[in-house]
């Protein structure tokens, strides 16, 4: 959600004292300050106190917001400055929310195979609306069928939702903190970059591990889109690799076993069994520098997956990228997979947040709080 604009002259009135004015840009700003504090913070309390906070220190800097091209821009800013503080102070103070724990019983889902029924409900608007009553000509029976699969197809939609708002609190505050503003609240990636003053390419970063880290959380050995996460050989590290399993050395059905198998090959060019470390068909030299070529190629292009998903690269780079991909089945399967994520966090951001309490009752707190 955005807030509403606020006109340079109720700011210059604000500037000079007139506290209704200001009690205006609290009205404006208030719902989307509470909701996003408490997005990034997870307890209403700390959410109300960061919102009081922010808008005495607005109060007493309003001078800077004259200047300012872009004032929402600087207000987020230091409304994100104000939750570290307030999570820093509960955290001394051994108040501050305890260690996020992501349920079993939703990572053992495996919701981002959900996609697919999601669509075939209606779409990722939420509305669920797409899928109507079936034609005349349709059976009872098969329409039975229809509204059967898409109340179920719903039930796993409203689970996903669920699943993706509580992997996100359990991501670290400043990958939170980008997901929320870059996925949920549609802030471009270079103004996120601003709101946490941080380089561009460290805002990618991350991006790329709060998305990683949902994902991680959302999918459970074996199932959508593990393979291309690293499988259970690395819940931690989400860096798939990229090998090609048809490759000289190994058999030519060798799948997922060649792909182990290539991924301990050792200096010699040697493949190693996955199972026994048994050294199987040798690999021909060249045949093995172009398997570590293109391993280390796709290693670095990674990352940059999961950012052609989110829409953080220019054209140039997608151009690159999805050249190598069309090549590469095990970074197209990143690919499917990193986009199922972004699809799955922004589809969670339909839901609709209401402020914990309403701006005026808000603006009442704040005003006896504010000395000039």
């Amino acid at each position: 959600m955005r807030s509403e604009t606020i006109d340079q002259r109720t700011i210059d009135r604000a500037l000079e004292g007139d506290k209704e004015a200001f009690g205006m840009l609290v009205r404006a700003n208030g719902s989307r300050s509470l909701i996003v504090a408490e997005r990034i913070l997870r307890s209403p309390e700390d959410a109300i106190s960061a919102a009081r906070k922010f808008f005495v220190f607005t109060y007493t800097n309003l001078k800077k917001l004259r200047d300012l091209g872009i004032p929402e821009l600087w207000l987020m800013q230091n409304l994100v400055r104000v939750c570290g503080d307030v999570l820093k102070e509960a955290t001394k103070k051994g108040v501050a929310p305890p260690p996020c724990e992501f349920p079993k019983d939703l990572a053992e889902a495996g919701l981002l195979d959900t996609i697919g029924a999601l669509r075939v409900a209606g779409g990722t608007s939420g509305a669920l609306t797409a899928a109507k009553a079936a034609a005349d000509t349709t059976s009872y029976a098969d329409a039975s069928a229809k509204a059967d699969s898409r109340a179920r197809a719903a039930q796993l939609v409203a689970k996903r939702r669920e699943a993706v708002r509580r992997a996100i609190d359990c991501l670290p505050f400043l990958e939170r903190t980008a997901v929320i503003f870059r996925d949920w609240d549609g802030t471009s990636y270079l103004e996120v970059a601003e709101i946490l003053r941080v380089k561009q390419d460290d805002m990618r970063k991350l991006l790329t591990r709060g998305r990683k880290g949902v994902a991680e959380m959302l999918t459970p050995p074996g199932g959508f889109g593990q393979e291309a996460l690293g499988g259970s050989e690395s819940r931690t590290s989400l860096t798939a690799a990229a090998e090609t399993p048809s490759s000289p050395g190994l058999p030519a059905d060798s799948g997922a076993e060649g792909t182990a198998q290539l991924r301990q090959a050792d200096s010699r060019g040697v493949a190693v069994s996955a199972d026994a470390g048994v050294q199987t068909a040798p690999l021909d030299r060249k045949a093995a520098r172009e398997l570590s070529r293109r391993r280390a190629e796709c290693k670095k292009l990674h990352d940059k997956i999961w950012l052609v998903a989110g829409g953080e690269l220019g054209p140039s780079e997608i151009v690159s990228i999805m050249a190598h991909v069309r090549q590469c089945p095990e970074c197209a399967n990143l690919l499917r997979t990193a986009s199922a994520v972004v699809e799955a966090i922004r589809d969670a951001a339909t839901l609709e947040d209401k402020p914990l309490i309403a701006p005026e009752m808000l603006w009442r707190e704040v005003e006896p709080l504010l000395v000039k």
